[in-house]
């Protein structure tokens, strides 16, 4: 068997995965088409960090030194890290923060099946990456289409444009400009589709602005708390964007919306508020995804790690602003330290509870307006946001009486 024959069989078995696993947006012969005129190994650097599947463990992967191992790694359904900690670690050894990556498939076409992508669109990419899911874009609106992709990282960008010329060549090749993506790119406004590649705590109004009414932005989209959800958000005469959840998407920030860095890795009492609380952290950490939504707006800027023996929460505007609630019982009741100008874990529960007032409602009840003064979360309708209806503290101050009430 010839090297490209083994490499259209690779890409036909992975094709197969994902359209087995029901992830090819419709209609589907057009996405197999575009993914076959698209090999993904065009957009895979030779050396890199392969994310854990089902049945690899995360590994480096060197196509000089190991070009099998490389060529299998290419074309599995998982992400490919090209970049970390924007480029100051090396990405090829798992440390660090991954700042860039070459998605798994089946997440590409997921967040493609909600874009709604016709022949002659004219589309904003906001994060260019490995510029995969831009020669993706060009090849379904075709050569009466436009997409220009925005790229913050000027390293990436280059690559991208490489990568791009190969596999777009000539009319219709996606343009890569390098910029904040918030900005959006209005020299070549209006589009009909902005499709964002990174995750947005607040959705930027440059992009209503820059896309006509009748058009749809689709970006992952979560605060800093959450897990991630996708955004669908249609664009009104008014000047105006309504949308809707429709599906939950994890990806990287949107570089101008990350959380600060310099919060404590190690935590202690010194300067903190001690409390206690009946409240188990394990429902705060893992509560639904529509939870989570609620969280995020009633408790604005904060944001979550989920080690295996707390919940750590954080300012994301302020490193000296924390909350850490313990896993391990103290009598009937769970430890809770506070640190800096707000009270974290109270604002937290407070939130959950209060989507638990609204009778537990899933992510197809919610809503968001977006306008330039902002994004106004809202249930059932627009004009009903979303509003804490009660408020008080959660957590009772150490030291406490034994099994005291909290909650």
């Amino acid at each position: 068997m010839t090297a490209s024959n083994d490499r259209d069989e690779r890409l036909d078995m992975l094709i197969g995965r994902v359209e087995a696993k029901g992830y090819l947006p419709p209609p589907a012969e057009d996405w197999k088409r575009a993914l076959r005129a698209v090999p993904r190994h065009q957009f895979v650097p030779d050396r890199a960090w392969v994310l854990a599947d089902e049945a690899h463990p995360a590994h480096a992967i060197d196509k000089a030194a190991r070009p099998d191992e490389w060529w299998e790694a290419v074309y599995l359904d998982t992400p490919i890290i090209i970049q970390a900690d924007d480029g100051a670690t090396d990405h090829t050894t798992g440390q660090g923060t991954a700042s860039s990556s070459l998605s798994a498939l089946s997440g590409v076409l997921y967040n493609f099946g909600f874009v709604d992508l016709d022949e002659g669109h004219r589309v904003l990419e906001i994060g260019t990456g490995t510029g995969y899911t831009a020669a993706l874009t060009a090849r379904i609106v075709g050569k009466a289409g436009e997409v220009v992709s925005v790229e913050v990282d000027a390293a990436l960008a280059t690559q991208a444009g490489e990568n791009l010329a190969a596999a777009v060549p000539g009319r219709g090749a996606p343009t890569v400009i390098v910029g904040d993506g918030a900005d959006g790119y209005a020299h070549a406004a209006p589009f009909d589709r902005v499709h964002a590649t990174c995750s947005v705590q607040s959705i930027p109004y440059a992009w209503i602005e820059q896309c006509r009414p009748g058009g749809r932005i689709v970006t992952p989209y979560g605060e800093w708390f959450g897990h991630g959800l996708i955004a669908q958000v249609d664009v009104m005469p008014d000047g105006s964007g309504l949308g809707r959840f429709p599906g939950t998407s994890g990806y990287m920030h949107l570089r101008s919306q990350r959380p600060v860095d310099g919060h404590a890795a190690a935590w202690s009492s010194a300067g903190a508020r001690v409390g206690q609380t009946r409240v188990n952290p394990r429902t705060i950490a893992y509560a639904p995804p529509a939870a989570d939504l609620v969280i995020t707006h009633l408790a604005p800027g904060v944001t979550a790690r989920r080690p295996a023996d707390a919940l750590w929460l954080f300012d994301g505007s302020d490193p000296d602003c924390w909350a850490v609630a313990t896993y391990a019982e103290f009598d009937d009741a769970f430890e809770v330290h506070q640190h800096g100008r707000r009270d974290l874990w109270d604002e937290a529960v407070e939130a959950y509870f209060q989507w638990q007032h609204f009778g537990r409602p899933g992510l197809d009840r919610f809503g968001l307006t977006v306008t330039r003064g902002g994004g106004e979360l809202w249930i059932d309708r627009p004009g009903n946001p979303i509003m804490l209806q009660a408020a008080g503290r959660e957590t009772t101050p150490l030291p406490a009486p034994s099994r005291a009430a909290v909650g």
